[in-house]
């Protein structure tokens, strides 16, 4: 098969040939510059247009979903609401990246037809629907595949209708190959969505999700545990609450809101319980417990300080604002090292 090229090195390519084939210079340098200089600049406009609010519409979809639900869980988001808003832009910025990938794709035409029905669907649409088939469908629209079967390709989406890169690997092309239905042999293609290649042959994917947790399911915390906002106690599910500054706390059913950045359940003086307690803010004491609200400051030598941020040294996670970590003794922000590279394309 045939090695990738990356679109950084096609691109390069076709800036050459247009700065070479746009050189001064020889017959008709002038000829014709006028000659349908404004034909179809209003329809450009439009299609530019239409190709933002597109965008726009996959970027905001993206964030009140995945980064407002998705990404944390549904009641994580609602339990850690000051961490999701610190990493609101560093996740934005990444799924931002993932759109362009595909709108920048050499290898998918932008169809400025079926944007409008897409960007409909899309606000519209609640979170739940993200792997509704119709919303796929009309979402899908908007990006033509143009790669031919049996040509080499390095995107599903790049291929024509109907048909995936096949055989898609990290290093190697694929070839777009039209994807087999169900019973149909899988032994050279891709199945159809929603299908499992099971020895060779499409069929229905077997596997049944579990079905949602309730209060008072069994549970162990290893082998079956709880879903998102349960608690696994003595083997038995518990609904966690989410409690307020000044409300009893606990390890279990009573989370802290906010527990991993402004917040902290802290035992109480008199003992026997622990209560949801603000975390000490900038210029404020962090001992003996080192923590502070971590949205503004860190801990050190005792004392809350302006600290943490991205590209600071750090010795741990602590010493990092909420929303970064610390990685290689440098915090960094979540998404610093995954950041979506362009799509490769195929070299002839």
């Amino acid at each position: 098969m045939k090695k990738l090229m990356s679109v950084t090195a096609v691109l390069a390519a076709l800036l050459t040939l247009s700065i070479v084939s746009g050189c001064p210079g020889g017959e008709g340098e002038g000829e014709g510059e006028g000659e349908g200089e404004g034909e179809g600049e209003g329809e450009g406009e439009g299609e530019d247009e239409d190709r933002e609010a597109a965008v726009e519409a996959f970027r905001t979809f993206f964030s009140r979903c995945i980064v407002g639900g998705a990404l944390l869980g549904e009641f994580s988001t609602r339990a850690e609401p000051a961490f999701n808003a610190a990493i609101r832009d560093d996740v934005d910025s990444y799924f931002d990246g993932v759109i362009s990938r595909q709108f920048d794709n050499p290898e998918i035409q932008f169809n400025a037809a079926a944007a409008p029905a897409c960007i409909a669907a899309l606000e519209n649409a609640a979170c739940a629907d993200a792997d509704d088939p119709a919303l796929k469908a009309v979402c899908d629209a908007v990006f033509i595949g143009t790669v031919a079967l049996g040509d080499s390709c390095a995107t599903s989406a790049g291929c024509v209708a109907g048909a995936s890169c096949f055989e898609l690997d990290a290093e190697l092309c694929g070839v777009c190959t039209v994807k087999a239905p169900l019973a149909g042999d899988c032994s050279a293609a891709d199945c159809v969505d929603d299908l499992v290649c099971e020895d060779d042959i499409c069929v229905v994917d077997s596997f049944a999700p579990a079905a949602p947790t309730v209060d008072g399911d069994a549970c162990t915390d290893a082998d079956l545990p709880c879903d998102d906002g349960f608690e696994c106690v003595a083997d038995t599910c518990r609904t966690i609450t989410i409690v307020r500054l000044g409300e009893a706390c606990n390890d279990t059913t009573l989370y802290c809101v906010d527990k991993s950045t402004r917040n902290v359940c802290a035992a109480d003086a008199e003992g026997g319980g622990s209560t949801c307690t603000a975390r000490p803010v900038l210029g404020g004491t962090c001992a003996p417990l080192p923590v502070c609200d971590s949205t503004t400051s860190i801990c050190e030598a005792g004392v809350c300080v302006d600290g943490g941020d991205a590209g600071d040294t750090c010795g741990g996670p602590l010493d990092c604002k909420a929303g970064i970590s610390c990685n290689n003794g440098t915090c960094v922000g979540l998404f610093a090292n995954i950041s979506p590279e362009p799509d490769p394309v195929c070299a002839e």
